[in-house]
């Protein structure tokens, strides 16, 4: 993200706190301050822009130093690791610092710009705040433009959704007795992945070209950063996944799946397109609803197309409200995250409490009958129960950790169900 301090003169205080930056005059706490730093045309200010009319100089006072915070897309203070800045142009100072702190105010990195328009960039993980401040011995009002900067790779990582689909497809061939061939989970982890990407890319491209920064979180700053390999990754793995769907799934199966690309291009078309569907559908087929449905269908679609004959779908109730209930719970999680990371009102605890007590309730009753049915409730139920306990804990954690941590919870069935031996 690129700072050129356009289009605002005067104090420039929460002007650029939505593109997830702040900037502050120093004191005699270094990265303490209240006093909000001002952008001057260099007509009333000494120092000359590197680009357009404007940059950025401190009011007088006696701690001149630029001190820079990073935000989140919820407006939280967050860790970058990569700052650049230019000096301006006069050069008077000629030498400047820009220099990276964690959180506990220890100095990373560090670097030294001398000349008129010359850039300095660090580069370290876990950047709290950084610091931009005339040399020692250096004379002149410090006076800096076209500040860069990038949020820090980690706060993009999760839990990868890949993992979490794998984990469960396999659940559920698992619960039914059904083998599934070893590149089965292959496809479904990179046709997830490609998936996910995609909507990343789309939901930033959108975002940024709208100016809604307010609406973009810091993986989707994560994946734009870093479009142009994970567009290229993006691509590789989709051919590799048409390349297995094409020499080992069988016609039948490509027609029966057929369905569920046809949802997910309507997903994509609804979700991403200028033109928007009716506020009423909108409204009643939110966007975190729409992922739980697709994202169960695809999970459970490779179990569903080889379930042995003779095996009564509408008598074994128990794999109906398996997948009913991971749909509840895929849309839950895509839904928490959604209200914590736009620190809107929770609601996320009482409908989570519900999805687990129906869990085991419908674990307790399945299982004498159907104990892998039972073990698989009982995965869910324990995941929407962490859901909770993280929903009642929320305050005490780092938006990124809350994210990381309801994706982590849909793991459960790796601790319940020994499912490798299912895939041959």
């Amino acid at each position: 993200m690129n700072i050129d301090f356009e289009g605002v003169s005067g104090s420039i205080d929460d002007f650029y706190l939505a593109r997830g930056v702040k900037f502050f005059q120093g004191n005699n706490s270094y990265g303490r301050s209240s006093d909000v730093l001002g952008s001057a045309e260099s007509l009333f200010y000494p120092g000359a822009a590197v680009s357009g009319d404007n940059l950025l100089v401190p009011k007088g006072g006696g701690n001149n130093d630029i001190v820079v915070y990073f935000f989140d897309g919820a407006g939280n203070r967050t860790e970058a690791d990569f700052a650049e800045v230019h000096n301006d142009l006069e050069a008077e100072p000629a030498t400047i610092t820009l220099a990276g702190y964690d959180r506990n105010g220890t100095l990373i990195i560090s670097t030294t710009i001398t000349g008129g328009g010359i850039a300095g960039a660090i580069t370290a993980p876990h950047i709290w705040y950084v610091i931009v401040a005339s040399a020692p011995g250096t004379d002149g009002l410090l006076g800096v433009d076209d500040f860069s900067f990038a949020l820090d790779v980690s706060a993009g990582m999760t839990v990868p959704a890949p993992t979490v689909a794998v984990v469960w497809t396999l659940a559920f061939a698992r619960a039914t007795g059904v083998q599934l061939p070893t590149w089965v989970p292959l496809l479904i982890a990179l046709g997830t992945w490609t998936v996910y990407v995609g909507d990343r890319l789309l939901d930033a491209r959108s975002g940024l070209r709208s100016c809604s920064f307010n609406c973009l979180r810091e993986r989707h700053f994560f994946h734009w950063r870093h479009r142009r390999w994970l567009s290229i990754l993006a691509a590789f793995t989709a051919c590799f996944a048409a390349a297995i769907i094409f020499r080992q799934m069988s016609l039948a199966a490509r027609e029966r799946n057929s369905v569920l690309a046809v949802a997910a291009l309507t997903y994509f078309s609804s979700v991403h397109s200028h033109r928007k569907p009716p506020v009423w559908l909108r409204s009643f087929f939110s966007k975190e609803l729409l992922v739980g449905i697709l994202f169960t269908a695809g999970c459970v679609l490779p179990t569903l197309s080889r379930i042995p004959t003779g095996f009564n779908l509408v008598l074994s109730w128990p794999l109906l409200v398996s997948v009913v209930l991971f749909a509840a719970l895929a849309w839950l999680n895509c839904h928490a995250i959604e209200r914590w990371e736009s620190q809107g009102a929770s609601r996320i605890f009482p409908p989570a409490c519900l999805v687990a007590l129906a869990g085991i309730v419908l674990a307790a009753s399945a299982v004498s009958a159907h104990p892998n049915f039972a073990a698989l409730l009982g995965a869910a139920a324990a995941s929407a129960i962490l859901l909770a306990i993280l929903d009642h804990i929320r305050t005490r954690l780092t938006k990124l950790a809350l994210r990381s941590a309801a994706d982590l919870v849909l793991l459960t069935p790796i601790l319940l169900i020994p499912f490798a031996t299912h895939i041959r």
